[in-house]
């Protein structure tokens, strides 16, 4: 089947400090992403989307090839967590991709996940960027902190058609 739009490539930003099995793993994320880009390509949006998702350290050359991602890419979908907002990559990469949409002759969009709580006492840290919070939840947030499949379901779902009608405003 032929898709009708695409392929939009998803920036996935988070922080690597939450991959300590707890909070958050990264197939975790890859299983949502996967169920956004699925839902994507169903006959009501016929979306073509791709992923990247970055699990490697940043490092010399590494910075370079993610700012390429960033331009590549048309969806920037962050995972909120409290660490999140405390990465100072995390920052960068959320600046550098608002910075070229704004160049940018192609639409582009952000698609905040909350995957955990940020709570008051969060926000009042002194390593907690609050500006890219305030930036970041000025959007629709999407809820990704149920842990019922049915619920990520369905935030998939929701995802692909904010996504969609991003795409076609």
């Amino acid at each position: 089947k032929q898709m009708t739009q695409g392929p939009y490539q998803i920036f996935i930003s988070y922080a690597h400090t939450d991959l300590d099995g707890r909070l958050v793993s990264a197939g975790e994320i890859d299983s949502f992403v996967d169920s956004v880009i699925d839902q994507g390509a169903t006959d009501k949006f016929q979306l073509e989307l791709t992923s990247f998702l970055d699990r490697n350290d940043m490092r010399g050359l590494w910075l370079e090839f993610i700012r390429d991602k960033l331009h590549e890419s048309t969806i920037f979908m962050p995972i909120l967590t409290p660490k999140y907002f405390m990465r100072e990559m995390c920052i960068n990469e959320l600046a550098t991709f608002v910075a070229q949409a704004l160049e940018s002759k192609t639409i582009k969009c952000i698609i905040p996940i909350e995957w955990d709580p940020i709570g008051d006492a969060d926000i009042k840290r002194h390593d907690f960027n609050v500006d890219a919070y305030n930036y970041l939840t000025k959007y629709q947030v999407f809820d990704a902190t149920s842990d019922k499949k049915r619920d990520k379901l369905a935030l998939a779902f929701n995802c692909a058609k904010d996504i969609f009608r991003n795409i076609e405003d």
